[in-house]
């Protein structure tokens, strides 16, 4: 390493350090800060993630939401895509020319790649001193506080939506191995029928349904047989999903995506209206041990 590269280090780091007091004095981050860009980030329409092995996640915006082009073609998470875009407006704790050597030491040789429309950004490694990011933008290495990378590198089933069924949907059946609901000309109706059901109690359930998120979103390697449950869509169209029991959790598997979706503990969505048991699927085959990375 060169003089003049360790004296711009040294000086980097007692000004992050010296940022980092002013953040922390605060409570939030000091307003004369520069941005990484001017972008706003309720205006980016396109985001994509590129990590070191070449594996690319690619996001749009469609109608104001999120959605995943690769490596699904669903819903994405909103929370989450919210949050990355915010990476263009990310305050600079410190910044310096992009050495032309050396740019292991700050991660960069083996960077993740995010792009928000035309902007694009290099994501380094962590500085041990006070957990700020190595960010390369705009031929300049930057320095930001550490709270976009957790997003970046996460994987792509994490980023999808936690609904089991896209927003805005309408259903006319829903099929499960303990019960059917079906829509009618006089509203829902179910089999086997009970008495004691009013339609409140039935259109609750399809409200559940469409409310219904998952703890958990996973990729499988392979995939056991079991019994289905089937949302059909008033278009015709319909969502297949197989029941999996792992350890007391229940599961429901979209075998053409090879994705999981853990349901909370208690749903009682598989079990019909008004009975008040626990789901207890028939199947208990073992939800694969491996996912997919």
């Amino acid at each position: 390493m060169n003089r003049k590269l360790l004296i711009n280090l040294l000086l980097l780091l007692l000004v992050s350090v010296m940022g980092v007091f002013v953040w922390l004095e605060h409570g939030r981050e000091p307003e004369r800060l520069d941005r990484l860009t001017a972008q706003s980030p309720d205006e980016a329409q396109t985001l994509h993630i590129e990590h070191p092995d070449g594996k690319l996640i690619a996001f749009e915006k469609r109608g104001g939401d999120w959605h995943m082009l690769r490596p699904y073609d669903m819903p994405a998470n909103r929370i989450r895509l919210i949050a990355l875009a915010r990476v263009v407006q990310a305050p600079i704790i410190s910044s310096f020319p992009l050495p032309k050597e050396g740019l292991g030491q700050f991660g960069l040789d083996r960077p993740i790649r995010l792009q928000v429309d035309k902007e694009r950004f290099l994501f380094g490694a962590s500085n041990p001193v006070n957990n700020q990011r190595y960010v390369e933008h705009g031929g300049r290495l930057h320095l930001i506080v550490d709270r976009f990378y957790h997003h970046l590198g996460a994987l792509p089933e994490q980023l999808l939506s936690p609904n089991l069924l896209p927003e805005g949907i309408r259903l006319k059946e829903i099929k499960t191995t303990q019960y059917r609901l079906f829509k009618t000309d006089m509203g829902w109706a179910m089999e086997p029928a009970n008495p004691n059901l009013s339609s409140d109690d039935l259109n609750r359930r399809v409200q559940d349904w469409l409310r219904a998120q998952s703890l958990q979103i996973v990729a499988l390697d392979r995939i056991e047989a079991g019994e289905e449950v089937v949302l059909r869509r008033e278009d015709d169209r319909a969502d297949h999903f197989l029941i999996q029991q792992r350890d007391g959790q229940v599961w429901l598997i979209r075998s053409d995506l090879k994705i999981g979706y853990l349901l909370p503990g208690g749903s009682g969505l598989l079990t019909p209206p008004g009975s008040g048991k626990p789901q207890s699927p028939a199947d208990s085959s073992p939800l694969p041990e491996t996912p997919v990375n």
